[in-house]
């Protein structure tokens, strides 16, 4: 359900109350470290109104706060922010289509989700302020996390919106966040459906293999359980010429680790078995000129999608399609139960 919010637009600029004080590192509407410290000690309807219930992603140390605008709200209608472990503060606010992220409250970089994709927007130096903009070390970190809460909030309601995770992979491949500008925006179905095509023919190829599973009716581990249904869903992949379903590679390593990598990713090219408990992502090469592509991670339990893996998609990505310009992830997940035994 969407919170009010307080009208007046978001200043990256604004102050914070200082350390020491109570509520120390919160925005506040002054500059003042006493009138500060005071106003934060103070009951605010604004303060009490305007948040969602945060997101603790324990297992990345990080705290997500939502906000949600009212309808008549003028400026932005979503604003996130993620603190990270070392106390590093991103904010992810969206004005619509234009989605800008602040770190440390100065501008990090601004994303256009255009009708073709999400766009990365030049980043305009700041000359009066006679510094360079500061780096966004840690920003993938920032979106992994708000990007689990968004999926933790399509989970919690009925007919939620899709969580897009989007960075560039040749950038993300090279080590350059600066460049990869990663960031994680809720998507409606028909946003998502523009963007990746295939989303519905995934997501009936998935629920096909979990229901070709419980047909077996017989006691298995969860990850077994896992495993037969990322063969299935990549067997029903293997007829469509725009999707494609990549093994992992880290994997494919640690069932064998005599083998290298580049033997790893040869190998890669031979037909899926039930090797280990290798895991299997779809890739969507949306226009057919690999200029965009969607990443469906298919999840059927509580395993989480780390930075090392994200790093391992965008180096698979760069691997196939060495022309995309940006990767968009969504998580899809059965619709059909597990039959428990």
């Amino acid at each position: 359900m969407p919170f009010p919010v307080n009208r007046k637009p978001y200043d990256p600029r604004q102050p914070r109350v200082p350390k020491g004080y109570s509520g120390g590192g919160r925005w506040t509407d002054g500059d003042d470290h006493g009138e500060a410290a005071k106003r934060s000690e103070e009951p605010s309807r604004e303060a009490d109104t305007a948040d969602s219930e945060p997101f603790i992603d324990r297992a990345a140390g990080a705290v997500v706060r939502s906000e949600y605008a009212t309808p008549d709200h003028e400026g932005w209608n979503e604003r996130h922010t993620v603190t990270l472990r070392d106390g590093s503060t991103y904010v992810f606010e969206d004005w619509g289509r234009i989605q800008r992220v602040y770190r440390n409250g100065e501008p990090a970089g601004t994303i256009e989700w255009t009708e073709s994709g999400p766009v990365q927007q030049p980043l305009l130096q700041n000359v009066y302020a006679g510094r360079p903009q500061p780096g966004r070390v840690g920003i993938l970190a920032a979106a992994l996390s708000l990007w689990r809460a968004l999926n933790a909030a399509r989970h919690w309601s009925e007919g939620g919106k899709f969580a897009a995770l989007t960075f560039d992979a040749r950038a993300l491949r090279a080590g350059d966040e600066k460049g990869a500008l990663p960031a994680a925006k809720a998507l409606t179905e028909e946003e998502i459906r523009n963007y990746c095509k295939k989303v519905d023919t995934v997501q009936r190829l998935l629920d096909a293999a979990a229901n070709d599973v419980n047909a077996l009716n017989r006691p298995m581990t969860p990850q077994q359980y896992g495993t037969k249904v990322h063969v299935g869903t990549a067997r029903g992949v293997s007829g469509d010429s725009n999707l494609r379903a990549e093994p992992s590679l880290r994997k494919i390593l640690q069932a064998d680790p005599s083998m290298t990598e580049a033997q790893a990713e040869k190998s890669m090219e031979a037909p899926y078995g039930e090797r280990g408990t290798i895991r299997i992502d779809v890739l969507e090469n949306v226009d057919g000129r690999s200029k965009l592509i969607c990443v469906y991670d298919i999840k059927t339990g509580d395993t989480r999608l780390t930075e090392a893996r994200i790093r391992e998609i965008a180096r698979i990505v760069a691997l196939r399609y060495p022309g995309s310009d940006r990767i968009i992830i969504i998580e899809s997940r059965p619709r059909i139960l597990r039959r428990l035994k």
